[in-house]
């Protein structure tokens, strides 16, 4: 029987372009996309390139041999200045759930302290912690910004404040975490009382309620729509009229329910959601993972609870030292 000696693999040729020249081939890739992505490279280097089916799987991006390796340190730069573009959007866990424990401490606290005033000797805790223009400019009595924020003048006030400031407060907690947003809420609202304590002044005037603090989280919620932490993509690719649109509804829900009635405090109101603004701006700057630590949203907590009760003892200490 004849035998014949084995003969060696036939090699494929190598790529050629369609006037017949050959190419060298610089990158293998699983996907026609991917190679073409690459090719974008060798374009911008003022050079032509092909893809060519791989016989063993995938596609061959090829150049011109003259530019071959030229070209492969060019991808490879690439590769690596792109290495985290685009940027990922951070995977944390904000508190997004609203904390019914703290709306639930809060109605509490607002209904026992209305309870409270609206007694004989309750007067005198009314007096004590409304909103005077006067006292708080002039008297330099800062706490009133606060302890105004609990006091209602009666039991539909209380109810028609706990319904809006719930409603907002569920998705200003939903936006920055229980904690922040709840210190958010009473800082725009006292910052809201202070504002308007310097519009009336020297002219007196009174007022009490948590309205201020409602259109403050108002105000909060109209610059959601600009929040970024770290990672997620700039202003500028965000839509001019995407990032008006929240501040245009506030202002509307402003205009309609804030400025009627004869007993509507159109200033505080104003005051409390440009408070709101200011502050919405200044948090949606803060890294959201900042925010998920669980020491920040105690810390927060905390800081919400030390700001009111430290507001309310003041009140307290300076009206029996009188």
């Amino acid at each position: 029987m004849n035998e014949h000696p084995p003969t060696a693999p036939e090699l494929p040729e190598p790529p050629r372009s369609e006037y017949g020249d050959p190419l060298a081939v610089i990158g293998r890739f699983t996907s026609r996309t991917e190679a073409a992505d690459r090719g974008l490279v060798v374009l911008a280097m003022g050079f032509g390139y092909w893809i060519f089916p791989d016989p063993a799987g995938g596609w061959l991006l090829c150049v011109e041999p003259a530019i071959a390796d030229a070209a492969r340190e060019q991808i490879r730069r690439s590769a690596r200045e792109n290495a985290h573009w685009p940027p990922r959007m951070e995977d944390v866990a904000v508190e997004r759930r609203f904390n019914l424990g703290a709306l639930a401490a809060c109605v509490v606290v607002l209904v026992l302290v209305h309870l409270a005033t609206g007694s004989q000797a309750g007067a005198s805790v009314l007096a004590a912690g409304r909103m005077d223009a006067v006292a708080l400019v002039a008297g330099g009595e800062w706490w009133r910004a606060v302890t105004a924020l609990t006091l209602h003048a009666d039991l539909g006030h209380l109810v028609a404040n706990l319904g809006a400031g719930g409603f907002f407060a569920h998705f200003v907690a939903r936006r920055f975490g229980a904690g922040p947003g709840w210190l958010l809420i009473v800082l725009a609202g006292a910052l809201g009382n202070g504002l308007t304590a310097l519009a009336y002044y020297p002219q007196a005037h009174v007022s009490i309620g948590a309205s201020t603090a409602v259109f403050g989280a108002l105000g909060l919620l109209a610059l959601s729509g600009k929040r970024r932490g770290a990672g997620a993509r700039a202003p500028a690719a965000v839509p001019m009229r995407r990032r008006l649109l929240p501040l245009a509804a506030a202002a509307a829900v402003l205009g309609l329910y804030g400025a009627g009635g004869l007993r509507t405090d159109v200033v505080a109101h104003a005051a409390g959601f440009l408070a709101g603004l200011c502050l919405g701006w200044a948090a949606s700057w803060l890294p959201e993972r900042w925010l998920a630590r669980p020491v920040m949203r105690a810390a927060t907590s905390a800081a919400t609870v030390v700001i009111v009760a430290a507001a309310w003892w003041t009140a307290w200490w300076t009206t029996s030292a009188r």
